[in-house]
């Protein structure tokens, strides 16, 4: 599982979203306890604030969060979203439903009491759409 620290530069954490084509990142502290998460999505809104704010245009605003080296004061816990809730990996889909779906996150992580994994609103999705071929399958059987 990649993890970030609250620590970690953007341009890091842009980094691993670009080599790794992930959509979420898990923030974890230093005893893996989960404490927040990031979304490309946050990258990208928090260019969009800069390119207001410092000007120099949107284009210019994310390639100084993206890039390595390039801005180092602005890090994880800057632009993460903190305390959002987590799931057990005991939880059942409906948990995961009403998280991913009615509560508006786009990933949930797994605790127990360390972070051991993460469920994405696609991951949710591929698992329902299975569930539904797998019971048409076991109707058109019968």
């Amino acid at each position: 599982m990649i993890t970030v620290a609250p620590d970690t530069r953007l341009g890091v954490v842009a980094d691993l979203f670009r080599r790794h084509m992930f959509k979420t990142l898990p923030v974890v502290d230093g005893h893996g306890v989960v404490r927040g998460i990031i979304t490309q999505n946050d990258l990208i809104q928090r260019a969009r604030l800069d390119s207001v704010g410092y000007g120099g245009g949107f284009a210019a605003s994310l390639t100084r969060l993206a890039c390595p080296g390039r801005d180092r004061r602005l890090r994880a816990r800057d632009i993460m979203t903190p305390d959002l809730p987590t799931v057990g990996p005991a939880d059942g889909i409906g948990v995961l439903v009403r998280l991913l779906a009615d509560g508006g996150l786009q990933a949930a992580p797994v605790e127990g009491p360390r972070l051991v994994g993460i469920v994405t609103r696609s991951d949710l999705i591929a698992v329902l759409a299975r569930q539904t071929l797998l019971a048409g399958a076991l109707q058109k059987a019968a």
